[in-house]
């Protein structure tokens, strides 16, 4: 496991210095089909953990830039209100299954008066709205340390492009394909994500990072490629109270130039001049976390570096807010004794509540510490520790009453006062 880490890092590492070295990889503010979700709270939803999540995007892109420069026009502008259903499945500790359908509710783009050839042309707006993409995918966890608190995790998406592609105004003119809901293509992304805690501290890092291929896009007359998208992030996540996570997020937006053909020319296509560009944001971010496993987080993004290829329209700014709950379909049993086809593995399973890697390590520690116990693992989600044992039954209530005066509430004993505030924010666990 240790190897395959290894090599998935450097293969990360490699993707990053050739994403940094490509000097045409430019990015376009605006694109058909769903928004990127940039949304940085820590990932949760492994071992039968159902999450369900909805998402509220606002956008505007109102100026344009050439190169770094900004111009001095208002030729049009773009604004869109976007909402997304997302759900994921943990299968396992390590795999979980995610889906995610997005929605238009509305998306204009507003033309400015203009004089063109001496004719004044008056302001015009022109809208779509409708299903946007559709998403499948995969989440592994590939390499997880509980001594050095760091965390290592791949993602594969498919993105399908449900909604529709050939949307008209009110004239009855295609829209341009900007504006259309859909992104009328396939499209393969590929993820990793990292986290590290410290230990004793409410700080914590967190990287997401993932790259998205696009497929050709096939019209009635021409053919046309988005560029591929790479997406790089740091975040700093700070542990405020039990409840309230506050989340700073640098995030680097990459495009690789579109490209464009004429079915009258054959298979011959050409780089779009005015399309790909680098654009940096910051990105403060507030989660909370609501009774009953509910959580709401506001997200704002605002570009601070834009580089783009020829004059473009860029994003102004954009803001998030995310409402999302878990169900938790593990084992509920304060405890339950089990005994594999393997007479040798015998094992017991004890409710523990707390929160973090930091929790994990101090009640497995307490817990290995117990009579007959060979091992012990205790997961974040369910709250449930599993003891396995060997040479005769653990006493389970001694084990119970451990944890407890560790810090950590079990079903029938209570950890003190005194010593639960003594426990670092990020292992406090018990709502207020």
């Amino acid at each position: 496991m240790k190897s395959f880490f290894a090599n998935s890092l450097r293969i990360y590492l490699i993707l990053i210095i050739i994403i940094f070295a490509y000097n045409n990889a430019k990015s376009q503010c605006c694109a058909a089909g769903n928004p990127v979700n940039s949304n940085c709270s820590p990932t949760t939803g492994f071992n039968r953990i159902f999450d369900i999540s909805w998402n509220q995007a606002y956008s505007l892109s109102n100026t344009y830039f050439d190169g770094t420069r900004k111009l001095d026009k208002q030729y049009a502008d773009i604004n869109f209100n976007f909402s997304s259903l997302a759900l994921s499945y943990g299968i396992s500790e390590k795999l979980k299954l995610t889906f995610d359908i997005g929605f238009f509710i509305n998306k204009s783009q507003h033309f400015k008066q203009n004089i063109i050839s001496g004719d004044t042309i008056p302001d015009f707006t022109k809208k779509a709205q409708g299903i946007a993409d559709g998403s499948i995918g995969l989440v592994f966890q590939t390499y997880r340390s509980e001594d050095k608190l760091f965390n290592f995790m791949q993602s594969l998406r498919i993105t399908l492009p449900l909604g529709a592609f050939n949307q008209e105004d009110a004239n009855g003119n295609v829209l341009p394909i900007d504006l259309q809901p859909s992104s009328g293509n396939y499209k393969v992304n590929l993820g990793f994500i990292f986290s590290k805690k410290f230990e004793n501290s409410d700080f914590s890092i967190m990287s997401a990072n993932n790259i998205e291929f696009s497929q050709m896009i096939e019209t009635q007359n021409s053919y046309q490629k988005y560029g591929n998208l790479y997406n790089l992030s740091l975040a700093g996540v700070y542990q405020i109270n039990p409840n309230v996570l506050s989340i700073l997020q640098v995030r680097c937006e990459i495009r690789d130039k579109a490209l464009n053909g004429a079915k009258s020319q054959g298979n011959s296509y050409s780089f779009l001049n005015s399309s790909g560009g680098q654009i940096y944001f910051v990105s403060p971010q507030v989660s909370y976390r609501l009774a009953d496993s509910w959580m709401l987080s506001c997200q704002f993004n605002q570009p601070i570096i834009k580089h783009v290829y020829g004059e473009q329209l860029t994003n102004k700014y954009s803001v998030l807010a995310t409402i999302s709950k878990s169900f938790d379909f593990s084992v509920k049993d304060d405890v339950k004794i089990s005994e594999s086809h393997d007479s040798t593995e015998k094992f017991l399973m004890i409710s523990v509540k707390g929160n973090c890697d930091m929790c994990k390590a101090r009640i497995e520690y307490v817990a290995n510490d117990s009579k007959f116990v060979e091992s012990s693992e205790w997961n974040s989600e369910s709250k449930a520790l599993k003891v396995y044992y060997k040479n005769g039954l653990p006493d389970v209530d001694a084990i119970k009453k451990s944890i407890a005066a560790a810090g950590h509430d079990t079903e029938l004993y209570k950890a003190p006062d005194d010593v639960y505030e003594k426990l670092p924010k990020c292992c406090h666990y018990r709502e207020k």
